[in-house]
């Protein structure tokens, strides 16, 4: 795997750790995307990443080609305690199944009404903030 493109920066056995340290993961991977693209490779703690910041590179290993890619259960095992044995870590027959016990969850009506509440929640939150910071209790 070589030849995907790899970011500079790496140290010994660490690799990319303290990259990932530094800051919201998130926009870290979004900054290492914009300079690498959508496809590149992060080494962590002695073992190679591959990370996909496209949907259609996602769709292609998680459901179109998704018996051509295995999980490895060494990365799985240390987000056992918060990730258990879900769709996240599942394969095969058992994947299968909570995908299609979760498939109703994920209809665009009730992804709706999650983000409506979402952002109700968000308002009060903000409206509850500026109240504090305007009478100096925050």
């Amino acid at each position: 795997c070589r030849h995907i493109p790899c970011p500079s920066g790496r140290i010994p056995f660490l690799g990319h750790a303290l990259m990932l340290l530094r800051g919201n993961v998130w926009d870290t991977f979004r900054e290492l995307s914009r300079e690498h693209g959508n496809f590149f490779r992060m080494h962590v703690l002695g073992r190679v990443y591959i990370v996909m910041a496209d949907p259609a590179y996602a769709r292609h290993v998680l459901q179109t080609k998704a018996k051509n890619y295995r999980k490895d259960p060494g990365t799985y095992k240390v987000f056992d305690c918060l990730l258990g044995t879900g769709i996240v870590t599942s394969e095969g027959e058992r994947w299968h199944r909570l995908r299609r016990e979760l498939a109703p969850t994920f209809k665009l009506e009730i992804l709706e009404e999650v983000a409506s509440a979402a952002l109700e929640i968000t308002r009060n939150l903000f409206q509850t903030l500026d109240e504090a910071a305007a009478s100096g209790t925050a």
